[in-house]
């Protein structure tokens, strides 16, 4: 189990592991973001690719999945200071389809979403002072990624299987901002990153 978790982190960070975010308030989080290359992208999304191949071989060793649909990326988010500067980026600069802006004020966040083949890319600008990606653009004022989103068929058998590996989630279940049944993943567990599941 370790190891698979192991190697998720170095999957998702081009460092050793023991130089990993350790938590909101570690230094390494004030450094500068990665400038945005075709080859950066390309190499990103592979290691994304890598995440959910692993979260998928984690979720199938639990017997309740036997006969379920193998969890899938639904998007990647990101959250930025200027939605109408990301979304011109996304669009204009490489090319691809950006949903209007919609506002989400139960969330706490505008979002806009970036058709990129197989799977999107989820644009969140802060919406009111309470906003958690206020709070995270705060340590990060360029922005970057907020989190992974995983479909899964049945969130309580997910949960499950994942705590019989003492993976633990932030909270209790909720109704996210797509209508469906969500919940995180605490990042301490997933080496710093934070994921969420969303249920089919």
């Amino acid at each position: 189990m370790e190891q698979i978790w192991y190697d998720i982190g170095r999957c998702f960070h081009p460092i050793h592991s023991h130089s990993l975010p350790q938590s909101a308030n570690d230094p390494k989080l004030q450094e500068q973001p990665v400038p945005v290359t075709a080859h950066f992208a390309a190499k990103m999304a592979s290691r994304v690719a890598q995440i959910v191949q692993y979260a998928q071989r984690l979720l199938r060793r639990s017997p309740s999945s036997a006969g379920a649909r193998a969890p899938t990326l639904n998007h990647v988010a990101l959250a930025v200071p200027s939605l109408p500067a990301a979304s011109a980026f996304y669009r204009d600069v490489l090319g691809l389809d950006v949903s209007a802006p919609q506002p989400l004020p139960a969330h706490g966040v505008t979002v806009s979403f970036v058709s990129a083949g197989g799977t999107n890319i989820e644009l969140l600008e802060p919406l009111g002072d309470s906003s958690p990606i206020a709070n995270f653009l705060n340590t990060r004022p360029a922005g970057g990624m907020h989190h992974l989103c995983v479909d899964v068929d049945d969130l309580s058998t997910a949960i499950a299987a994942l705590g019989k590996h003492g993976i633990r989630t932030l909270a209790e279940p909720k109704i996210g901002s797509h209508g469906k049944l969500i919940v995180f993943l605490h990042p301490s567990d997933a080496f710093g990153s934070l994921i969420e599941l969303q249920q089919r």
